[in-house]
């Protein structure tokens, strides 16, 4: 068995077991606790009432308001930082040097670029595997729109368009993040624009519309929208002979073919005649079964530094 510690209790650390909705684990510390090859050993949280709210779910597991003193008596195998990416870099780093073989870090990777490259230096000094928690990279129907694109099965990508809500770095980057992964290319220029008739969104971040153009020429619009009306998380790639279409926060995935349309010489994508899959996964469970993986397998995880440096980048140019 890992022993296994959340630092930070707040929603995803441990507070969203209280959603009923949600797929099971919820939270990276029911994650912990579920896994056959892991155990939940501490819970970390500088508020003393999210560790009260926390073990009313977690009842008989030792609680800690100071790191420094969980990792020298647990001693843990896995930790997972589920705080607010300001703190990101402090933490992974404390993590790395007390000798932690596996790290998760929620999303964004940190607070700044500079910050991020703090990460990838104890990362690398350490010899941690570290899973930053982009979890599309991880569900199967994204990894199966990947293999479309990538065998022509859409044709050439004309187009992508994609909505997301509740704050760029919160939200924006996982979207950022899987269109990496989906288009296996880089972006390298963005146009951003501050949506200022969307207010609903973490603290200073804040929701940004933009053009992002990929190194081969793809146009990608981002389009944000009000979470107090609709939570959305969709990507639609438009290829010339097919479309791919992830909704449902990516529980879904529509391929939809082109057919004549009643205008002559024109074609238009039939959704009466799409391939509909639906595959509800856990926001945590993947990412801790991938730094097990790699951890035991001595690979690169399927999502960590690299590429949470290249959706950071995307971020901080758009904003």
């Amino acid at each position: 068995m890992y022993k296994g510690i959340v630092i930070g209790c707040g929603n995803i650390g441990a507070l969203l077991e209280a959603d009923r909705k949600r797929p099971k684990p919820r939270t990276h510390a029911g994650a912990l606790a579920g896994n056959p090859k892991t155990s939940l050993a501490a819970l970390v949280d500088l508020s003393g009432d999210n560790l009260k709210k926390a073990k009313a779910f977690f009842p008989n597991i030792p609680a800690y308001t100071g790191l420094k003193k969980c990792l020298a008596e647990i001693r843990p195998d896995i930790a997972v930082v589920a705080t607010n990416s300001a703190s990101h870099a402090s933490i992974i780093e404390q993590c790395a040097e007390g000798g932690v073989p596996m790290i998760i870090g929620e999303k964004p990777i940190a607070h700044s670029m500079k910050e991020a490259q703090r990460i990838k230096s104890a990362i690398k000094k350490s010899g941690a595997t570290f899973v930053l928690n982009y979890q599309r990279r991880l569900f199967p129907l994204f990894r199966e729109a990947r293999e479309l694109i990538a065998n022509g099965n859409l044709g050439n990508v004309q187009q992508v368009t994609c909505y997301y809500s509740n704050g760029a770095h919160n939200n924006a980057g996982h979207t950022i993040d899987a269109l990496l992964f989906l288009l296996g290319e880089r972006i390298t220029a963005v146009h951003g624009v501050l949506n200022q008739r969307n207010p609903t969104h973490p603290d200073n971040d804040p929701n940004i519309d933009g053009f992002l153009i990929t190194e081969s020429g793809i146009t990608v619009t981002l389009q944000s929208f009000d979470q107090k009306y609709f939570g959305i998380h969709e990507i639609c790639i438009f290829g010339d002979t097919s479309a791919a279409l992830l909704h449902e926060y990516g529980y879904a995935l529509s391929v939809v073919p082109l057919k004549h349309s009643a205008v002559t010489g024109l074609l238009q994508f039939s959704y009466a005649d799409a391939e509909n899959k639906h595959d509800v996964r856990s926001m945590t469970a993947d990412a801790l079964a991938e730094v097990i993986a790699a951890h035991e397998e001595k690979r690169e995880p399927a999502t960590g530094i690299k590429n949470g440096m290249e959706t950071l980048a995307v971020l901080e140019a758009l904003s």
